[in-house]
C-alpha cells in the first residue's frame, strides 16, 4: 500500500506553484493558504470518487495497467465513454505539461532574483513580462529528460522529489514554530525555542540559544522516522528479535523526540494563516512521506542522490556566494519585494 501510494503521490505535484505565484498576488497571505487548501480538496475527492467508481465497475484484478478507465469503460460496452476518456487524458497531459511551465520558470526566477542562479534567469520580457530565459532553457532541460526516460522512472522520480519537497516544508514548519519571535509591542523576543522545564542530565541545553535544541530533536525525529520506515518495508516486525528491538528503539526516537519538541515553547507571530496542532501535524506528514519514501526502489533513491549532487555543487559553487541574504540591506534592490514578504512576513508557518 505504502509502495503504491509513493508512486501515486506525484499526483499531488503543482501545489507549489500557488507559491511560486505569489508574488503575483494582491494578498498573498490570505489567497495562497485559501487557494491551497480548495485545490487539494477539490483534486483529493475527484481522485477518492474516481478510484471508487472504477472498482465499482470492474474487480481491481482486472483493472488495466496503463488505461484503466478507457478499458473498464469498453468492458462494460460504453465505447463512446472510452474515447470520451482517452481524449480528456490527451487534454489533461497538456494541462500538466503547461501547468509545470508556469511554475517552474517562476521558481526559477525567483531562486535567481535572490541570487541563488544565474542573475540572467532573473530577467524579465519588458514585453509578455514573463522570465523568457528561464522558461526556454528549463522548458528544453524538461523535454531532453521527457525524451530520455520512460513513464514509470519519471513518475517514481517525480514522487520522491515532491515526497522530499513536502517533507522539508512539514520540517521547517516545526521549526520555525519553535523560533524566538520579536514583539514589536513588548520591545522584546518572547519564548519561543526556550524549555519550559529542565531535563535532568541535559543542562548544557539551557545554555544553547532559543529554539537551537529544536534542531537537534528534528534531526534525531527524521534519523529515527527513516531507519524505522526501513525496518518496516523490510519486514522487521515479523523478523528477527535483533530486527524488532531496532525498530522499537526507532520507534522511542521518534516518540521521544517528539516529546523533547513539545516540551519547548512556541513563538506568538501573529500571521493570517498559522498550521494548527503543530507540532502534531507536521509530524505526522514527515512521518507518512517517510514512510513512502524508502518504499520506493533503490534506483529512485541514486537518481535522487545524483539530482541533488548537481544542486548542492550549483548551491556552493555559486549561489551561496552571491546569495542576497549575504548583502546588507539587499531586500530594497530586490526586484522580488511581494515575493520577500510573504516569506518573511505572511507565510504559512
Amino acid at each position: 500500500m505504502f509502495a503504491g501510494a509513493a508512486s501515486c503521490f506525484f499526483a499531488y505535484i503543482g501545489f507549489d506553484g500557488l507559491a511560486t505565484a505569489g508574488e503575483e498576488a494582491k494578498n498573498p497571505s490570505r489567497s495562497i493558504p485559501i487557494a491551497t487548501f480548495s485545490s487539494m480538496t477539490i483534486v483529493t475527492l475527484s481522485y477518492i470518487l474516481m478510484s471508487a467508481s472504477l472498482t465499482l465497475m470492474v474487480p481491481y484484478n482486472m483493472v488495466h495497467p496503463t488505461a484503466a478507465f478507457s478499458d473498464a469503460f469498453t468492458m462494460r460496452g460504453a465505447d463512446f465513454a472510452s474515447y470520451a476518456v482517452s481524449l480528456g487524458a490527451l487534454f489533461g497531459m497538456t494541462t500538466s505539461l503547461v501547468g509545470g511551465m508556469f511554475a517552474l520558470p517562476r521558481c526559477v526566477f525567483a531562486m535567481a532574483d535572490d541570487g541563488l542562479l544565474f542573475s540572467s534567469l532573473a530577467s524579465v520580457n519588458p514585453k509578455t513580462q514573463v522570465p523568457i530565459q528561464a522558461l526556454i532553457i528549463f522548458g528544453f532541460m524538461t523535454a531532453i529528460i521527457a525524451l530520455l526516460f520512460d513513464i514509470t522512472t519519471l513518475v517514481e522520480f517525480l514522487s520522491i522529489g515532491t515526497l522530499l519537497a513536502y517533507s522539508i516544508v512539514s520540517a521547517c514548519v516545526i521549526i520555525l514554530r519553535y523560533q524566538p519571535a520579536y514583539s514589536v509591542d513588548e520591545g522584546q523576543f518572547d519564548n519561543g525555542g526556550k524549555l519550559r522545564f529542565s531535563i535532568p542530565l541535559m543542562g548544557f541545553l539551557d545554555k544553547l540559544q532559543p529554539g537551537h535544541s529544536i534542531y537537534y530533536g528534528m534531526s534525531v525525529m527524521i534519523t529515527s522516522m527513516f531507519l524505522a520506515g526501513l525496518g518496516f518495508s523490510h519486514g522487521c516486525v515479523h523478523g528477527s528479535l535483533a530486527g524488532q528491538l531496532f525498530l522499537v528503539l526507532n520507534i522511542a526516537g521518534v516518540v521521544l523526540s517528539f516529546a523533547f519538541i513539545c516540551a519547548h515553547y512556541p513563538n506568538n507571530t501573529q500571521l493570517d494563516f498559522k498550521v494548527p496542532l503543530v507540532p502534531f501535524i507536521p509530524a505526522l506528514s514527515l512521518l507518512i512521506n517517510t514512510l513512502m519514501m524508502v518504499h520506493l526502489a533503490w534506483i529512485t533513491w541514486i537518481r535522487l542522490a545524483v539530482w541533488m549532487g548537481v544542486g548542492f555543487a550549483i548551491y556552493f559553487g555559486y549561489g551561496i556566494h552571491h546569495s542576497k541574504e549575504e548583502v546588507p540591506d539587499a531586500e530594497q534592490f530586490s526586484k522580488s519585494s511581494t515575493y520577500e514578504s510573504v516569506v518573511s512576513g505572511g507565510g504559512t508557518p
